[in-house]
């Protein structure tokens, strides 16, 4: 799992680290903006990233069973 929290290029942490973790099927992958407090979770399907539902301030990880508080 990979948590990564944007930083002032978020092109850079948007696309490419996302297709190297999906390359290397890192299992899930969360992005959190810091400045609006919203997390994206990602989880790796076997293929490709598939988005869960993006939340504010909390989102409920499938691959930790817990919920994850930012």
């Amino acid at each position: 799992m990979t948590v990564e929290l944007l930083s002032g290029n978020k092109k850079h942490d948007l696309q490419p680290k996302k297709q190297l973790y999906e390359t290397f099927g890192v299992k899930a992958y969360f992005i959190v903006n810091p400045a609006d407090k919203e997390g994206a979770p990602y989880y790796f399907d076997g293929k490709k990233f598939v988005l869960q539902e993006a939340r504010k301030g909390k989102v409920k990880s499938k691959l930790l069973r817990k919920t994850v508080v930012f």
